[in-house]
């Protein structure tokens, strides 16, 4: 059953640990409208439609549900970017990219509304035919002048976070964006992905780090860090302990503490021996995984088979047919609820390049998701749709 989606107040704590620039993006409506399968551009007014404003909150894909279902999130992307009015400006970046009503809905923005775009793709998707018409749409920058695509071209690294920041969308105001989905097919109609929208916190300081992200000539921007009212977000490269370790090792097991994960690629066996000794601390700990040794190697597997004295990890896989893109985490206890989600996966090679990973804590907005992720969680595991190891 879907949930109804949340309105929430935009006061929260957000810690991002990104190997070199920040995530942001996407956007929850009322009702999802599907997106045409076809390429030619998709009809949209010059002025974006008021009536649209993204709200705070989390947005999950449904794949093998109904075509807008699995097209929810790219739904969101659009109707957001369409949101953006006139003058304004819009930042985005991701690792794959197939899905032609995304690069339309930036080029409209552009086009129509003299939007000042700015993307950074990674080099995987150049020549990808959204991405070709992105790069011929702004060659000389575009209908606003100022906008750009910059490849990601780094040899041994690769630009894997998928955000948006948009200085408006709609009534709100500095919207940044975030979550696990690359802008293709697959990661609507295949994989399982989640999608959160924030307003406001630490929006300038990641606009900063990203536009010194997308002028960097020849190395990656040395890392920095950020405090705000709302929360933190660190910018630093990520060569010490995964922070997926550091997480699993920072949680208060007492009073019951439950902590549930459902994660695309694991391969740091680590983070595999601090999830088991959060279990052995007292917490509940419940995985859910992928399938394939492609995905999860054997020793971490073993490892996270093994029993403590508070008893065994609950992990589970994912039912054939239904792939895990999902890198995200929950912790609720009395003292702390945690959310933690990005596109930073526990392993090290996850490490290299750009990545981010964010954290909302103890706030109401925090409290709010864990639950929307807890009832996800459960759902996921369902008997008919997961299978413990």
């Amino acid at each position: 059953m879907r949930k109804k989606h949340l309105r929430i107040t935009p006061y929260f704590a957000v810690l991002g640990i990104i190997s070199m620039i920040l995530g942001g993006i996407v956007v929850q409506s009322a009702q999802a409208t599907p997106l045409p399968e076809t390429g030619k551009m998709i009809g949209a007014p010059a002025q974006a439609p008021a009536a649209y404003t993204p709200s705070e909150d989390v947005v999950f894909n449904e794949p093998h549900g109904s075509k807008a279902e699995e097209r929810e999130i790219l739904t969101q992307v659009v109707r957001s970017i369409d949101a953006v009015p006139s003058g304004g400006q819009a930042r985005g970046a991701t690792y794959l990219f197939d899905r032609i009503e995304v690069s339309n809905a930036f080029i409209r923005a552009d086009r129509d509304r003299k939007v000042v775009v700015k993307l950074v793709i990674d080099r995987i998707a150049r020549n990808r035919a959204p991405v070709r018409k992105l790069i011929a749409a702004f060659k000389n920058g575009g209908k606003s002048g100022r906008s750009v695509v910059k490849i990601y071209a780094k040899a041994k690294y690769s630009m894997h976070p998928k955000f948006v920041l948009l200085s408006q969308s709609g009534d709100a105001k500095e919207v940044v964006q975030w979550g696990s989905a690359n802008w293709t097919y697959k990661n609507s109609a295949v994989n399982y992905n989640d999608w959160v929208t924030q307003y406001g916190c630490n929006y300038k300081f990641l606009v900063r780090e990203f536009d010194r992200l997308i002028s960097a000539k020849k190395a990656f921007p040395a890392g920095r860090s950020n405090s705000a009212p709302c929360g933190q977000v660190t910018n630093t490269p990520v060569y010490g302990a995964n922070p997926w370790t550091t997480t699993f090792n920072s949680i208060d097991c007492k009073e019951g503490t439950i902590v549930e994960a459902a994660v695309m690629k694991w391969t740091s066996t680590a983070a595999a021996k601090a999830a088991r000794k959060a279990q052995a601390r007292g917490c509940k700990v419940r995985l859910l995984t992928n399938r394939s040794s492609e995905w999860i190697s054997s020793g971490v597997v073993k490892e996270l088979k093994k029993k403590t004295d508070r008893g065994k990890i609950e992990l589970y896989k994912a039912k054939p047919g239904h792939g895990l893109h999902d890198k995200w985490m929950v912790v609720r206890g009395k003292k702390q609820v945690s959310v933690y989600t990005g596109s930073l996966h526990p392993g090290w090679g996850s490490q290299r390049g750009v990545q981010m990973m964010m954290r909302l804590q103890n706030t109401e907005f925090a409290r709010a998701l864990a639950v929307r992720y807890h009832d996800r969680f459960e759902y996921r595991v369902d008997k008919k749709r997961a299978q413990r190891r």
